[in-house]
Protein backbone atom coordinates (compact mmCIF):
# COMPACT_ATOMS: atom_id res chain seq x y z
CA UNK A 1 0.00 0.00 0.00
CA UNK A 2 2.40 2.25 0.44
CA UNK A 3 4.21 1.96 -2.68
CA UNK A 4 1.25 2.16 -4.35
CA UNK A 5 1.06 5.86 -2.72
CA UNK A 6 4.21 7.26 -4.00
CA UNK A 7 3.30 5.90 -7.77
CA UNK A 8 2.85 8.62 -10.25
CA UNK A 9 -0.22 8.62 -12.29
CA UNK A 10 1.15 7.96 -15.50
CA UNK A 11 2.82 4.59 -13.17
CA UNK A 12 -0.79 4.03 -11.54
CA UNK A 13 -2.50 4.22 -15.15
CA UNK A 14 -0.31 1.52 -16.51
CA UNK A 15 -0.97 -0.83 -13.61
CA UNK A 16 -4.91 -0.35 -13.82
CA UNK A 17 -4.45 -1.45 -17.38
CA UNK A 18 -2.62 -4.19 -16.80
CA UNK A 19 -4.67 -5.52 -14.03
CA UNK A 20 -7.94 -5.00 -16.64
CA UNK A 21 -5.88 -7.00 -19.44
CA UNK A 22 -5.02 -10.20 -16.67
CA UNK A 23 -8.54 -10.04 -15.31
CA UNK A 24 -10.21 -10.05 -18.89
CA UNK A 25 -7.61 -12.96 -19.36
CA UNK A 26 -8.31 -14.70 -16.71
CA UNK A 27 -12.08 -14.39 -16.58
CA UNK A 28 -12.69 -14.06 -20.35
CA UNK A 29 -16.26 -15.37 -21.08
CA UNK A 30 -15.61 -18.08 -22.53
CA UNK A 31 -13.33 -19.76 -19.65
CA UNK A 32 -16.06 -18.57 -17.48
CA UNK A 33 -18.97 -20.50 -19.66
CA UNK A 34 -16.74 -23.35 -19.93
CA UNK A 35 -16.14 -23.58 -15.66
CA UNK A 36 -19.85 -23.18 -15.34
CA UNK A 37 -20.97 -25.99 -18.14
CA UNK A 38 -18.34 -28.56 -16.06
CA UNK A 39 -19.60 -27.82 -12.73
CA UNK A 40 -23.16 -28.44 -14.20
CA UNK A 41 -22.56 -31.73 -15.51
CA UNK A 42 -20.42 -32.84 -11.94
CA UNK A 43 -24.37 -32.62 -10.69
CA UNK A 44 -25.68 -34.49 -13.13
CA UNK A 45 -27.20 -31.18 -15.62
CA UNK A 46 -26.57 -31.99 -18.98
CA UNK A 47 -24.07 -29.39 -21.32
Amino acid sequence: MLHFITLTDKQKKAMGCESRCLAEKRFSDSLVLEAYLETLATFGGST
